[in-house]
């Protein structure tokens, strides 16, 4: 496994904890309960189910026969519970501090979550819970190696009242400035008027001006990270605007298209091919539109903008693992970007900008 941050000794957060338990925990329970649901597979009242729901359930307009329902199934059942089998070992790794134990949990944790319906439980869910939970505070400075945050303490209302500033004495009456004779020739320069701090000298010290904190650039990581993602997006939208105009002005073309596919299966209707795809192409291209404001908005050190950013990043490649070896470009593009996103100076990046939000501010 990875390389464990010494460079702050501390006890493991409480949240860390809870969050690697739930995870190990859950992803144990999960794998049981998916062998046994591979198990009731094959029965009659399952099979049952299957072609109701695909003749005249909520499954009938995928256009799918009970085998292929049955097949897919069996498929989606055999990636959870190898998933959730190496979510139970990097569950305990993550309680070591392994930073890339959560990583890959966080990859694996896509899948878990996608599949768990296919059990007919909610531990999904919960590992995926655990998992976003421990990139959140205070474990993200945790496994960063930086030294947790102490919190303000609140003052007391007694403590507030005695650091009330005291009010200024009040000024005195408004008098007229006195005339000065002129200067003689030779004499010294008379002495400048004492300051006053009624309007005419430095501010009053009751009020002192606010000290602004220092601002810390962007890392180079963190640029290019964003860069590649405003790119790719961009070309994947436009992509997908390209598709969606040729499938509306010439779908019998598109269908012609989508026929000499190898993944073509006859059983597929028109209807449902262009309703699919239609809805993938309004999908995608959203999502690419909300990739590029998560960017924009982790430039500017929104934290939970970052950690949305890399999880999109790490769905978006295992959707274009369907598109091989057409996608080769754009995989090799996001293992990159979330390279930068996950490396070092971008992690501590944002762990002091979280650090310095929670200061007190400036009196």
């Amino acid at each position: 496994m990875g390389r464990m941050s010494q460079s702050v000794e501390g006890p493991r957060p409480l949240q860390v904890t809870v969050a690697g338990g739930l995870v190990a925990g859950a992803s144990a329970f999960m794998v049981v309960a998916v062998f046994d649901a591979l198990g009731g597979l094959g029965s009659v009242d399952k099979r049952d189910a299957i072609h109701e729901a695909v003749s005249t359930g909520w499954a009938k307009s995928l256009g799918l026969s009970a085998a292929q329902a049955t097949d897919v199934i069996r498929a989606g059942l055999y990636i959870g519970v190898v998933a959730a089998a190496a979510a139970a070992v990097l569950g305990v790794f993550v309680l070591q501090r392994d930073r890339t134990a959560r990583i890959v949990l966080s990859v694996l944790a896509v899948p878990i979550v996608v599949t768990s319906p296919f059990s007919q439980t909610f531990l999904g869910t919960m590992i995926g819970v655990g998992t976003l939970t421990l990139w959140m505070q205070p474990g993200r400075n945790w496994f960063a190696g930086l030294a947790p945050v102490p919190l303000p303490e609140r003052p007391t209302p007694l403590q507030r009242h005695q650091q009330l500033p005291a009010p200024p004495p009040m000024p005195p009456p408004m008098m007229p400035p006195p005339v000065m004779p002129p200067d003689l020739p030779g004499s010294p320069p008379a002495p400048p008027p004492p300051a006053s701090p009624y309007g005419y000298g430095p501010p009053s010290p009751y009020y002192p001006p606010p000290v602004p904190r220092a601002t810390e650039p962007v890392p180079t990581q963190l640029r290019i990270a964003c860069i590649l993602v405003w790119i790719f997006s961009a070309l994947t939208a436009v992509g997908f605007l390209v598709t969606i105009g040729y499938l509306a002005l010439n779908t019998d073309g598109f269908m012609k298209i989508a026929r000499q596919s190898p993944n073509w299966n006859p059983s597929y209707s028109e209807h449902m091919v262009v309703a699919g795809a239609l809805v993938a192409g309004v999908v995608f291209v959203l999502w690419c539109i909300g990739a590029a404001g998560l960017a924009v908005l982790a430039m500017r050190g929104a934290t939970w903008a970052w950690v949305l950013l890399a999880i999109s990043t790490v769905v978006a490649s295992l959707a274009s693992l369907l598109a091989l070896p057409y996608s080769l470009g754009h995989l090799a593009a996001m293992a990159f970007c979330l390279g930068k996103l996950c490396s070092g100076p971008t992690r501590a990046w944002f762990a002091r900008r979280t650090a310095e939000r929670r200061m007190p501010p400036p009196v």
